[in-house]
């Protein structure tokens, strides 16, 4: 697709999938173009090269490119998500727990933050309390979520409940 309504989508679709084969620089190449071509779609393309650099295992420099990009979307709640995961990568769970409780603060019903926030504790054995009450928040929001199930069976572990913790996680 090289003309018409979906050539941005069209071409977003043929980086993902040259990054799918593992052709980073080809898949690299076309996302500058896409950005000098889209200025508009600059937090989709961002969203994107943050991607392409997770799936290569280059977290830093994804995490880098978030940080810069909060810069001119500093509440833009999919950023701070994606910033929060890539920070938990290069360890550095501080910036992951802030970015997650900002999206909360604007967004207090938000499942994937509680979710990843409750996780993100459960490697605090002194924020456990705090961990379940995020997780329960998300459970409350979304019973039926195998990934929030899945954290809230790895907290009953966690807090020694292993045959609560292995109903969770065989429900999960």
């Amino acid at each position: 697709v090289t003309d018409g309504p979906f050539v941005f989508d069209a071409s977003i679709s043929a980086v993902s999938l040259l990054a799918k084969d593992k052709q980073f620089d080809e898949a690299d190449s076309r996302l500058s173009l896409l950005q000098a071509k889209f200025p508009k779609q600059k937090l989709r393309l961002l969203l994107v090269q943050a991607e392409l650099y997770s799936q290569q295992k280059q977290y830093e420099q994804a995490f880098k490119l978030l940080t810069e990009a909060l810069v001119d979307f500093p509440d833009q709640k999919e950023l701070l998500y994606t910033r929060a995961l890539m920070a938990e990568r290069v360890d550095k769970p501080d910036v992951a727990e802030a970015d997650l409780k900002k999206i909360l603060a604007m967004d207090p019903d938000n499942v994937e933050a509680l979710n990843a926030l409750g996780y993100t504790l459960l490697n605090k054995p002194g924020r456990y309390a705090d961990a379940e009450k995020y997780l329960q928040q998300a459970l409350k929001l979304e019973p039926d979520a195998a990934v929030i199930i899945d954290s809230y069976g790895w907290l009953q572990f966690k807090l020694g409940n292993t045959e609560k913790a292995l109903d969770y996680l065989q429900q999960a």
